[in-house]
């Protein structure tokens, strides 16, 4: 999902594998619901859809994920325009928060170009642009999961991709395979890449990836968790 940072226990790194790019073709077009919980209890709810589009004679995915909480209190919904095949980021819509008028909403709107990311910062209070320079490729750092999916994933592979995120700036996504495991799923049991990933090499999240297509599963970390469901509410 979105990059909520969450610690893990940090496992042995695996044998660090050649410098790869995501490849979007591995990822599948559909729809997720998750739960989210905390120390085993539901609070809230994730939705991830993947969509295949066409944008300008490029293809492209379009993918949305909104995580809320039940109380009402929490609201993050992010909507990519990736490359099809690299999942390099064109556009990002992240809107925080229900209410305009309310302190704490938040909506960003982002280009990206192999020059770097312009766009611009609204908050109930004012709106102001964003415009940074990039001196080589980078991933979104919003889309966490889907964007680990998407690499050669194999036994002791570790890999470092480059970032970058609009309240962060530049950073490194570090993602290791960690083993394998066996996921249940409302679908039944499912064979799974176990990872450990995230931007900070001391506080990884353990993910999980289904071996053979990029679906991301779940992942969890210091008492957090998501988990595949099938009564996520209408949005």
């Amino acid at each position: 999902m979105t990059g909520v940072i969450w610690a893990a226990v940090l496992l042995a790194a695996g044998t660090p594998a050649p410098a790869a790019v995501p490849d979007g073709s591995r990822l599948v077009a559909g729809e997720q619901c998750f739960a989210i919980e905390r120390e085993g209890q539901r609070i809230g709810d994730a939705t991830q859809s993947v969509v295949a589009q066409e944008l300008d004679g490029q293809l492209v995915w379009r993918i949305v994920i909104h995580q809320t909480l039940r109380n009402g209190r929490f609201s993050l919904r992010d909507e990519f325009v990736v490359a099809r095949d690299s999942l390099r980021p064109l556009m990002l819509t992240s809107v925080r928060g229900n209410d305009p008028a309310s302190p704490g909403w938040q909506r960003i709107e982002l280009r990206y170009s192999p020059e770097g990311v312009t766009g611009t910062r609204t908050t109930a209070q004012s709106s102001a642009p964003i415009a940074v320079a990039h001196d080589g490729p980078v991933w979104d750092g919003n889309l966490w999961g889907l964007t680990f999916a998407a690499l050669p994933l194999a036994a002791g592979a570790e890999f470092s991709l480059p970032n970058w995120q609009y309240d962060k700036g530049p950073g490194t996504f570090t993602v290791r395979v960690v083993g394998e495991a066996i996921i249940e799923t409302p679908a039944g049991p499912v064979a799974a890449w176990a990872l450990d990933a995230g931007t900070d090499p001391a506080q990884l999240v353990r993910y999980h990836i289904a071996k053979g297509a990029g679906i991301e599963l779940g992942y969890a970390g210091g008492g957090m968790a998501q988990r595949l469901a099938t009564d996520c509410p209408a949005r």
